[in-house]
Parts: C-alpha cells; sequence; structure tokens
C-alpha cells in the first residue's frame, strides 16, 4: 500500500511539475503610463500595465495595488505571470503612500499611514477602474481590449 501511495504521489508531482515548466502561452507587453485623476485637483497616477500580446478579444484584468512604500514596479514576476496566462494586469502607484512619500521624506510614513490617505487610495482605485472602462470603450485596439 504505501508502495503504491508513493508511485501515485511521484507521478502526480512529476506530471504537475512538467506543466509547470512550460513555456507560457503568450508574450508579454508592459506599458508604463500616467493616468490624470480630474475628480482630485488633476492628480497624476503613475501605472503600468502587463498585456498577453498575441490575446484576441477582451481579456480578465487584474488591478494590483501596492502596498506601504511601494510604487508601480512591485509584484512585476506576478503581474508578469498573469499576462503570460492570458490575463491583463496593472499595477498602480498611489502618489502620497508610495516609495517617494514613504522613504523620501524622514517623516513620510507619518503621513502615509493616515486614514485620510487610506480612503484617498481607495478613491483612487475605483476612478482608475472606471478610466480603465472609459479608455477601453474609447480607444478600440489600444492594448486593454485585444
Amino acid at each position: 500500500m504505501t508502495l503504491r501511495l508513493f508511485v501515485a504521489l511521484t507521478l502526480a508531482f512529476v506530471l504537475t511539475a512538467s506543466s509547470a515548466f512550460a513555456a507560457p502561452p503568450f508574450t508579454v507587453e508592459t506599458i508604463f503610463g500616467e493616468w490624470t485623476d480630474a475628480a482630485r485637483a488633476s492628480r497624476v497616477v503613475p501605472y503600468k500595465l502587463y498585456v498577453p500580446r498575441e490575446a484576441q478579444g477582451p481579456r480578465p484584468i487584474v488591478i494590483f495595488s501596492h502596498g506601504l512604500g511601494g510604487n508601480r514596479d512591485g509584484a512585476e514576476y506576478l503581474l508578469d505571470h498573469l499576462a503570460a496566462h492570458g490575463y491583463a494586469a496593472v499595477a498602480v502607484q498611489h502618489p502620497g503612500s508610495d516609495t517617494p512619500a514613504v522613504f523620501g521624506d524622514p517623516d513620510g510614513w507619518k503621513q502615509a499611514i493616515s486614514p485620510g490617505v487610506a480612503v484617498e487610495r481607495f478613491r483612487a482605485m475605483r476612478n482608475f477602474a472606471g478610466g480603465l472602462t472609459f479608455r477601453a470603450s474609447a480607444c478600440p485596439g489600444t492594448p486593454m481590449v485585444r
């Protein structure tokens, strides 16, 4: 019984591992950009978009929000992996709680953890998602709607 279990587990591992090392179905195009949030005094919100290059039709999208002191380059390994498997993924950088705000000023982290900044982050995500929808519908053929 133990030998059968060992063989079954080994076979399952080999089959799973072989697919994990297979080449992903899509190459990834990375696009840097900035979006202007007119609702918040024309605040500039940098983003980094990962798109599956050969994918056809609308793609599911993942919006990544970095943690305190992060930026749009965070979790590149994860977003690249998602895009290589058919998702569009976007990393949004949040001015006020990003790398320059937290590490550029000795007291920057105090402002970055304030409740007001947290509320603004959530508002920005809602507005940013709306901006993606608008851009996708207004600009057919952009990388977001391939």
